[in-house]
């Protein structure tokens, strides 16, 4: 950590290379359990770079990602999501052809979508998964077939009177 805060004292605070240390100090705390502080400085290492006037799309991948793990260990669906939505719109701009990690992208948010009761906006999300696994060099069959399984688990719950509420709607 001292050469983290060393390389911090020596650049300028809206420097590109801040943002990228920040974002390794943050991976520090998020490898020794510490979530808030982990947060605190991904939520830096995101503000300088989106304050840089050339973004660097790759790192905002890193931060959008490590945010949502960091936000799915402690529970926090909301936010999770938020950031991997923002984690796929970035991916499919800088890396149109890149269908592994779309369809893990889809499957992780669709699991999210699951997890809140959405099941409709799940199914959606499986769908688009299952689409781009199926675009990869080598498609899983056992990916694909975990998604079909869910999708199948959403249809009996759409399916069900009790859950004519659900699909994202408060209880």
């Amino acid at each position: 950590m001292i050469n983290y805060n060393k390389a911090l004292s020596t650049s300028t605070s809206d420097h590109p290379f801040s943002s990228r240390t920040y974002l390794n100090i943050g991976d520090v705390y998020r490898m020794t359990d510490n979530s808030h502080l982990a947060l605190e400085n991904y939520e830096k290492s995101l503000e300088i770079q989106m304050q840089c006037s050339t973004q660097n799309n790759h790192d905002l991948l890193r931060i959008y990602n490590v945010m949502t793990v960091v936000y799915s260990d402690m529970n926090n669906r909301e936010m999770s999501l938020k950031y991997y939505e923002k984690f796929l719109e970035i991916l499919l701009i800088i890396e149109p052809l890149n269908f592994n990690e779309h369809s893990t992208a889809y499957e992780n948010i669709a699991d999210l979508l699951f997890l809140k009761d959405d099941f409709k906006a799940a199914l959606e999300y499986y769908n688009k998964a299952i689409e781009a696994a199926e675009k990869t060099t080598t498609p899983s069959p056992e990916t694909i077939e975990k998604m079909q399984k869910m999708i199948r688990v959403i249809s009996v719950k759409l399916a069900s009177p009790s859950n004519e509420l659900k699909d994202g709607q408060a209880n």
